[in-house]
C-alpha cells in the first residue's frame, strides 16, 4: 500500500521529526508502516541525532575544562617561583576566567592553517585589580618564556599540541566560574557584592583585609 502526503507543512503525527522532504520519511511512509512504528523509528532516528550533540558538547567542555586548568596550573606555578607573590597562591588559581571557541575541535601540529583562538569570558565577581594581576602574569611569565635560550640542535618548530591565543573582547560571553568563598574582598567586584542578599554575603565568608593594592605594584614590576 502506497500513502501520499498531501501538505507537506502538517504531520498527523506530532513526534515526527524527521522532514517530510527527506528521502528517510518518503521511504518510510511508501512502505505503508503503521504509525506506531513510524514513531518508532522517527524515535530512534531523533535520538541518534541527540546522541551525537550531547557527545560533542560532552567533548568541548572537556577541552574547555582542560584549558582552564592549565591555565590556573601555569599561573600558581609561576606565582610560587616569586616569594613575594606567594599571598596570591589560593586567589589566582579560583580567579582564572574560562574561555570558549566556536569550533572546538582538537589542535595539533598536523593541522594547516592558524590556531583558532578562544574567546576570554567575562568573571562577573572578580574585582578589576584582580583581573589585571591575572593579565600581568600571563605577560610577565611569556616574557620569561621568550627569553629562555633554545636548546642546541632543537627543532625551531614548536612540539606537541599548539596553545589557542585567547582574546578579550567586550561584552563577550559570561563565565561559569563560580565565585570561590574566603577570599579577600578586594578581589570581589564591588558592583558584585553590592547586589548579593544578606544571606549570600554570609555564605561567601569574604576576608575583610584587602591585600591587591600592595601586591598590584610587585606584579607590576615582573
Amino acid at each position: 500500500m502506497i500513502f501520499y502526503i498531501r501538505n507537506s507543512q502538517k504531520s498527523d503525527c506530532p513526534h515526527f521529526t524527521i522532514p517530510r522532504s527527506t528521502s528517510l520519511y518518503l521511504a518510510l511512509v511508501n512502505l505503508g508502516l503503521p504509525t506506531a512504528v513510524l514513531r518508532s523509528l522517527t524515535k530512534r532516528y531523533q535520538n541518534k541525532n541527540w546522541e551525537e550533540e550531547r557527545r560533542k558538547r560532552t567533548s568541548d567542555e572537556i577541552r574547555r575544562s582542560a584549558r582552564l586548568r592549565y591555565l590556573r596550573q601555569i599561573r600558581e606555578t609561576y606565582i610560587l617561583t616569586n616569594p613575594e607573590l606567594w599571598r596570591l597562591a589560593n586567589v589566582v588559581p579560583p580567579a582564572c576566567s574560562d574561555d570558549e571557541t566556536d569550533l572546538e575541535q582538537i589542535s595539533t601540529p598536523s593541522q594547516q592553517g592558524p590556531v583558532i583562538p578562544c574567546v576570554i569570558r567575562s568573571v562577573k565577581w572578580r574585582s578589576n585589580n584582580l583581573k589585571t594581576i591575572c593579565m600581568l602574569l600571563d605577560l610577565a611569565k611569556s616574557k620569561v618564556d621568550s627569553s629562555k635560550p633554545r636548546k642546541k640542535g632543537a627543532s625551531p618548530r614548536q612540539s606537541g599540541r599548539p596553545n589557542r591565543p585567547r582574546y578579550r573582547c567586550i561584552g563577550g560571553p559570561q563565565s561559569q566560574v563560580p565565585a570561590p568563598s574566603g577570599l579577600p574582598v578586594d578581589c570581589y567586584s564591588s558592583t558584585w557584592l553590592q547586589k548579593l542578599s544578606p544571606l549570600e554575603r554570609t555564605q561567601l565568608e569574604v576576608n575583610p583585609v584587602p591585600i591587591l593594592d600592595e601586591l598590584l605594584p610587585l606584579v607590576e614590576k615582573l
